[in-house]
């Protein structure tokens, strides 16, 4: 909680198979502690797995729509951003764009930048140098590790 509200944490795609290999308690518990959220491209992402990878497709697909809301990607960009699931940035969303497509590719650079819009309180993704480039930045959101997660939401408890 931060003050009367429930914590707000957006994840990188990366940790939807961490979550995966926890208990479906543990699952149950995250979701009572906090608000996730994600946008289209965690989807988009999750759905291009090759066939041979449908079951796990399934089990994090699940595991997305049990834990996340869906929310517009920001900023909107040519070649991701979906009609009816994107919205133009605001100009600090398209500065932390700017500031990461590069190193980390678009699709990275558009989770930050929607997480920190909507209010996210921590980014949690396994990419050091991502969460190095993030608190770079100095936004009230704070990037976190899995391990990270795991410890905050046990001293939540």
């Amino acid at each position: 909680m931060v003050g009367n509200n429930p914590v707000r944490i957006y994840f990188d795609n990366n940790i939807y198979d961490l979550i995966l290999a926890q208990s479906q308690e543990f699952v149950i518990s995250m979701a009572a502690k906090a608000q996730f959220y994600s946008c289209h491209i965690t989807e988009d992402e999750l759905m291009a797995m090759p066939p041979e990878k449908a079951a796990k497709q399934r089990a994090l697909m699940a595991i997305l729509q049990q834990l996340s809301e869906d929310v517009p990607s920001i900023p909107a960009v040519f070649g991701y951003g979906k009609y009816g699931k994107t919205s133009f940035g605001d100009e600090a969303s398209n500065t932390i764009y700017d500031s990461l497509r590069a190193k980390h590719h678009p699709p990275d650079a558009i989770h930050v930048a929607t997480a920190n819009h909507i209010g996210c309180h921590y980014f949690v993704t396994e990419d050091r140098e991502l969460r190095s480039d993030i608190d770079s930045l100095h936004l009230r959101m704070k990037p976190l590790s899995f391990e990270g997660l795991q410890s905050l939401l046990r001293d939540s408890a």
